[in-house]
């Protein structure tokens, strides 16, 4: 069974933002240790439009590309086709040939905690907050949780409840990471 993938950002506009949510995390959460991710954004010859990624992480690589769609209330709600690669510079010559082209980079530093909750039908479920720094954009929040198409309603609840619940309702951010670098790089 595919899982679809339930997430919003905000941004961690001032050191009080931040210090409440890494304190909310601290007291309630499962640290999972500090990591850092780098992806190449590829866009088909041409096109701006992103196609897929490629991920550094730790020592795994992996391509995703993902189909994003928003809820009412502005959350993604994103179908990801993932799968790992052992070799980035030869998966990049073999787009290259395809004419995909390298479109942007970003660099990310994460502080990553997850909460284990419960659906109201009983299932377990892996809520995911994340701290990020972008180092061109700045900090934010990441919430995230994978669940059946069935759960994705529940699971927005649940998401919208943390922005609630650390008063970061008015600082959440639609856009995609790559396209706020692409606004801060016309500036």
């Amino acid at each position: 069974m595919r899982l679809q993938e339930v997430e919003a950002k905000a941004w961690l506009n001032t050191q009080e933002e931040y210090e409440r949510v890494l304190n909310y995390c601290v007291q309630n959460g499962e640290f999972l240790g500090e990591k850092h991710k780098s992806d190449i954004y590829f866009c088909k010859k041409g096109s701006d439009e992103i196609a897929f990624r490629i991920r550094k992480e730790a020592e795994k690589i992996y391509v995703t590309q993902k189909i994003r769609t928003y809820s009412a209330h502005d959350v993604e709600m994103n179908d990801e086709l993932e799968f790992p690669i052992e070799n980035a510079e030869t998966f990049t010559s073999f787009l290259k040939n395809l004419e995909y082209l390298e479109c942007t980079r970003k660099e990310k530093r994460v502080l990553p905690y997850v909460f284990h909750l419960q659906f109201t039908d009983h299932h377990p479920v892996k809520l995911l907050i994340e701290i990020v720094h972008i180092d061109t954009l700045g900090r934010f929040l990441e919430v995230e949780i994978l669940c059946a198409n069935h759960q994705v309603k529940e699971a927005e609840k649940m998401i919208l409840q943390v922005f609630k619940t650390l008063k970061l309702e008015k600082n959440r951010e639609k856009k995609p990471y790559f396209l706020l670098q692409k606004e801060c790089f016309k500036k």
